[in-house]
């Protein structure tokens, strides 16, 4: 008697070339996968959840499931949900309705204090416009920005180093005025 053993299909792998930000990954064949459960990064939290990603991802060989469109689970090499990874981090938010799992990681990344929910953003996706003002008169230079437009949202035009939410990142030309572009 032959017989034959049919097990589930072998998950479809590929290579992480880049990440476009802490959700949307490109493969080296030029494929786009958005990271599925995982929201859009909020402003204040974008540069880590985006930094995260690449540290863990780039340049390694994934498995992935799609559940639609382009949106895909994504298995890391040591057989861990990414998703869930990033959000028990602090590095990523729960898209509403999303699994058991990614509500539970949130959570207890939430209760701890970890990543997007600790710091300057305090679980917020921007910084707080009246809150930004207040620090900058105050002196304060715990004040971040992810970028010129959130700063010019929040009052500011050309920041000089030294002054509250100057960033390296904002003066590409590194001529210790940000923001003035």
């Amino acid at each position: 008697m032959l017989t034959t053993t049919t097990g589930a299909p072998p998950q479809p792998t590929m290579e992480v070339a880049d990440v476009v930000d802490g959700r949307t990954l490109v493969s080296s064949d030029g494929r786009t996968v958005q990271i599925a459960g995982l929201a859009v990064p909020g402003e204040c939290w974008a540069r880590a959840a985006t930094e995260f990603t690449r540290k863990t991802l780039n340049g390694k060989t994934v498995k992935y499931s799609t559940t639609f469109g382009t949106s895909a689970v994504v298995i890391m090499p040591d057989g861990s949900d990414f998703a869930v990874e990033a959000v028990r981090r602090g590095m990523g938010r729960a898209e509403p309705g999303s699994t058991t799992s990614l509500k539970s990681a949130q959570s207890a990344a939430e209760q701890a204090g970890l990543g997007l929910w600790g710091g300057e953003c305090g679980g917020k996706d921007t910084v707080d416009q009246a809150g930004a003002q207040n620090q900058k008169q105050s002196g304060s230079d715990d004040v971040y920005f992810a970028s010129c437009d959130a700063a010019r949202r929040a009052g500011l035009g050309p920041i000089v180093t030294g002054q509250p939410g100057y960033g390296k990142h904002l003066d590409p030309d590194g001529d210790g005025i940000a923001c003035d572009r």
